[in-house]
Protein backbone atom coordinates (compact mmCIF):
# COMPACT_ATOMS: atom_id res chain seq x y z
CA UNK A 1 0.00 0.00 0.00
CA UNK A 2 1.24 3.44 -0.86
CA UNK A 3 -0.29 6.67 0.36
CA UNK A 4 0.31 9.50 -2.04
CA UNK A 5 0.38 13.01 -0.62
CA UNK A 6 -0.61 16.13 -2.49
CA UNK A 7 0.26 15.77 -6.15
CA UNK A 8 -0.75 17.55 -9.35
CA UNK A 9 -2.85 14.73 -10.81
CA UNK A 10 -5.02 12.77 -10.59
CA UNK A 11 -5.95 14.33 -7.29
CA UNK A 12 -6.49 18.01 -7.84
CA UNK A 13 -6.53 17.96 -4.01
CA UNK A 14 -6.56 15.26 -1.37
CA UNK A 15 -4.69 12.02 -0.66
CA UNK A 16 -4.81 8.81 -2.68
CA UNK A 17 -4.33 5.14 -1.81
CA UNK A 18 -2.72 2.91 -4.43
CA UNK A 19 -3.61 -0.79 -4.76
CA UNK A 20 -0.92 -3.38 -4.01
CA UNK A 21 -0.47 -3.99 -7.72
CA UNK A 22 0.47 -0.51 -8.82
CA UNK A 23 2.69 0.70 -11.60
CA UNK A 24 2.67 3.17 -14.43
CA UNK A 25 -0.32 3.10 -16.76
CA UNK A 26 1.03 2.24 -20.18
CA UNK A 27 -1.68 2.00 -22.80
CA UNK A 28 -5.38 2.17 -23.50
CA UNK A 29 -7.39 -1.07 -23.15
CA UNK A 30 -11.06 -1.85 -23.80
CA UNK A 31 -13.35 -3.44 -21.23
CA UNK A 32 -13.98 -6.13 -23.85
CA UNK A 33 -17.23 -7.30 -22.24
CA UNK A 34 -20.04 -5.13 -20.89
CA UNK A 35 -20.19 -5.61 -17.12
CA UNK A 36 -16.63 -6.91 -16.75
CA UNK A 37 -15.25 -5.72 -13.41
CA UNK A 38 -11.47 -5.39 -13.13
CA UNK A 39 -10.24 -5.58 -9.54
CA UNK A 40 -7.01 -4.76 -7.71
CA UNK A 41 -6.21 -5.65 -4.10
CA UNK A 42 -5.69 -2.94 -1.46
CA UNK A 43 -4.21 -3.50 2.01
CA UNK A 44 -4.32 -0.89 4.79
CA UNK A 45 -2.06 -0.73 7.88
CA UNK A 46 -4.45 1.59 9.79
CA UNK A 47 -8.14 2.48 9.55
CA UNK A 48 -8.81 4.79 6.61
CA UNK A 49 -11.98 6.40 5.21
CA UNK A 50 -12.26 6.41 1.39
CA UNK A 51 -14.87 8.06 -0.80
CA UNK A 52 -13.95 7.75 -4.50
CA UNK A 53 -11.93 5.91 -7.14
CA UNK A 54 -9.84 7.60 -9.80
CA UNK A 55 -8.69 6.09 -13.08
CA UNK A 56 -7.60 7.37 -16.48
CA UNK A 57 -10.13 7.09 -19.32
CA UNK A 58 -8.39 5.60 -22.36
CA UNK A 59 -8.57 6.52 -26.04
CA UNK A 60 -12.34 5.90 -26.34
CA UNK A 61 -14.96 7.11 -23.86
CA UNK A 62 -18.06 4.98 -24.38
CA UNK A 63 -20.90 4.19 -22.00
CA UNK A 64 -20.84 4.31 -18.22
CA UNK A 65 -18.70 2.99 -15.37
CA UNK A 66 -19.40 1.82 -11.85
CA UNK A 67 -16.69 1.67 -9.20
CA UNK A 68 -16.98 -0.65 -6.21
CA UNK A 69 -15.03 -1.65 -3.15
CA UNK A 70 -15.19 -5.28 -2.01
CA UNK A 71 -13.89 -6.86 1.20
CA UNK A 72 -12.60 -10.42 1.39
CA UNK A 73 -14.77 -12.87 3.33
CA UNK A 74 -12.22 -13.34 6.15
CA UNK A 75 -8.90 -12.10 7.47
CA UNK A 76 -7.12 -14.98 5.72
CA UNK A 77 -8.91 -14.81 2.35
CA UNK A 78 -7.08 -13.39 -0.67
CA UNK A 79 -9.97 -13.24 -3.13
CA UNK A 80 -13.14 -11.20 -3.65
CA UNK A 81 -15.11 -14.47 -3.98
CA UNK A 82 -17.57 -14.77 -1.09
CA UNK A 83 -16.79 -11.30 0.25
CA UNK A 84 -19.00 -8.24 0.68
CA UNK A 85 -19.53 -5.01 -1.23
CA UNK A 86 -18.66 -2.17 1.17
CA UNK A 87 -19.06 0.80 -1.20
CA UNK A 88 -20.29 1.44 -4.71
CA UNK A 89 -20.95 4.38 -7.04
CA UNK A 90 -23.92 5.14 -9.21
CA UNK A 91 -23.58 4.47 -12.93
CA UNK A 92 -21.50 7.39 -14.24
CA UNK A 93 -20.76 8.45 -17.84
CA UNK A 94 -17.12 7.98 -18.81
CA UNK A 95 -15.23 11.27 -18.75
CA UNK A 96 -12.92 12.86 -21.32
CA UNK A 97 -10.49 10.67 -23.23
CA UNK A 98 -6.96 10.36 -21.85
CA UNK A 99 -7.94 12.23 -18.68
CA UNK A 100 -8.39 11.32 -15.02
CA UNK A 101 -11.91 10.64 -13.82
CA UNK A 102 -12.78 10.49 -10.13
CA UNK A 103 -15.99 8.55 -9.44
CA UNK A 104 -17.48 8.97 -5.95
CA UNK A 105 -19.02 6.15 -3.93
CA UNK A 106 -22.63 6.64 -2.77
CA UNK A 107 -21.10 7.17 0.68
CA UNK A 108 -17.66 6.87 2.30
CA UNK A 109 -16.31 3.48 3.41
CA UNK A 110 -14.12 2.68 6.39
CA UNK A 111 -11.31 0.25 5.59
CA UNK A 112 -9.84 -1.60 8.56
CA UNK A 113 -6.49 -3.39 8.81
CA UNK A 114 -6.21 -7.10 8.23
CA UNK A 115 -8.73 -7.63 5.45
CA UNK A 116 -7.88 -7.70 1.77
CA UNK A 117 -9.99 -5.15 -0.10
CA UNK A 118 -10.55 -5.08 -3.84
CA UNK A 119 -11.24 -1.87 -5.75
CA UNK A 120 -13.27 -2.59 -8.89
CA UNK A 121 -13.94 -0.75 -12.14
CA UNK A 122 -16.62 -2.03 -14.55
CA UNK A 123 -17.82 -0.62 -17.85
CA UNK A 124 -21.21 -0.75 -19.55
CA UNK A 125 -19.69 -0.79 -23.03
CA UNK A 126 -17.32 -3.40 -24.43
CA UNK A 127 -15.65 -0.61 -26.42
CA UNK A 128 -15.16 1.83 -23.52
CA UNK A 129 -11.50 2.12 -22.52
CA UNK A 130 -9.24 2.81 -19.56
CA UNK A 131 -5.48 3.18 -19.18
CA UNK A 132 -4.04 -0.11 -17.97
CA UNK A 133 -0.96 -1.18 -16.08
CA UNK A 134 1.80 -3.05 -17.85
CA UNK A 135 1.33 -6.84 -18.00
CA UNK A 136 3.45 -7.74 -15.04
CA UNK A 137 2.00 -10.14 -12.53
CA UNK A 138 3.26 -9.13 -9.10
CA UNK A 139 1.89 -12.04 -7.10
CA UNK A 140 -1.22 -14.21 -6.69
CA UNK A 141 -4.59 -12.68 -5.77
CA UNK A 142 -3.45 -9.10 -6.33
CA UNK A 143 -5.57 -8.37 -9.40
CA UNK A 144 -8.01 -9.94 -11.82
CA UNK A 145 -11.52 -9.66 -13.17
CA UNK A 146 -15.01 -11.14 -13.05
CA UNK A 147 -18.20 -10.59 -15.04
CA UNK A 148 -21.15 -9.04 -13.21
CA UNK A 149 -24.10 -11.46 -13.32
CA UNK A 150 -26.57 -8.88 -14.69
CA UNK A 151 -24.19 -7.79 -17.45
CA UNK A 152 -23.73 -4.26 -16.06
CA UNK A 153 -24.96 -2.77 -12.82
CA UNK A 154 -24.50 -3.11 -9.08
CA UNK A 155 -21.78 -5.62 -8.29
CA UNK A 156 -22.83 -9.03 -7.09
CA UNK A 157 -20.15 -10.98 -5.29
CA UNK A 158 -18.60 -13.33 -7.84
CA UNK A 159 -18.73 -17.10 -7.52
CA UNK A 160 -15.36 -17.13 -9.27
CA UNK A 161 -12.85 -14.70 -10.72
CA UNK A 162 -9.84 -14.75 -13.00
CA UNK A 163 -6.62 -13.99 -11.13
CA UNK A 164 -4.38 -12.22 -13.64
CA UNK A 165 -1.86 -9.42 -13.98
CA UNK A 166 -2.95 -8.65 -17.54
CA UNK A 167 -4.97 -5.58 -18.57
CA UNK A 168 -5.60 -4.23 -15.05
CA UNK A 169 -6.58 -0.53 -14.85
CA UNK A 170 -4.48 1.94 -12.90
CA UNK A 171 -6.78 2.72 -9.95
CA UNK A 172 -6.49 5.06 -6.95
CA UNK A 173 -8.75 5.35 -3.87
CA UNK A 174 -9.38 8.84 -2.47
CA UNK A 175 -8.75 9.08 1.28
CA UNK A 176 -10.89 11.54 3.25
CA UNK A 177 -9.31 13.90 5.75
Amino acid sequence: MTLIGRTQSPPRAGRWLRPTMGDVVTTSAAFGTAGRAFVAQVQVPAPVLVDAVSYVVGATASGNVIVSLLRAVSLTADTPVGGTVVAESASTAQGGVNDYQAVAFAGPALLTPGYAYYVALQGSSATGTYMRLNNQRQGPALAGYFDVAAGFGPVTIPASWTDTGSGIPGLLLRVQG
